[in-house]
């Protein structure tokens, strides 16, 4: 083979890994997506559940089962956001990666962003 011949087939190859690489990334870079909307309907779910049943419990006279469902349902609630913010560190750890910058693999989803108490989150919590 002339050295023609052996950078031709050496370009070819890395070509390849490279869209290899990109298609198993923007597969990844997908799946972490789906993981991040799902842990952000449970968090606004668990919120949900929360602020009713602090309803009940403000309008509940001296009903101690009342109280116990609100301390579980704000336990729901702090796991549901240690959930979402987990799969915000998850899919921002990917998509800060310089190749998948470069390539755009991440398409126009906007960058996910971490809430709870120090974050200054829309949610009440």
């Amino acid at each position: 083979m002339s050295g023609l011949s052996v950078l031709i087939v050496a370009l070819v190859f890395v070509v390849l890994a490279v869209v290899v690489w990109a298609i198993l990334t923007a597969r990844r870079l997908d799946r972490l997506h789906i993981r991040l909307d799902r842990a952000r309907a449970a968090l606004d779910s668990a919120i949900e559940h929360r602020d009713a049943v602090a309803d009940i419990v403000a309008n509940t006279r001296d009903d101690e089962a009342a109280r116990t469902a609100l301390a579980v349902a704000e336990d729901r609630v702090e796991l549901s956001l240690r959930l979402y913010n987990g799969a915000v560190a998850a899919t921002r750890a990917v998509r800060l990666k310089p190749g998948v910058r470069a390539l755009r693999l991440a398409g126009t989803a906007p960058m996910p962003e971490f809430h709870g108490r120090e974050a200054g989150a829309p949610f009440k919590l």
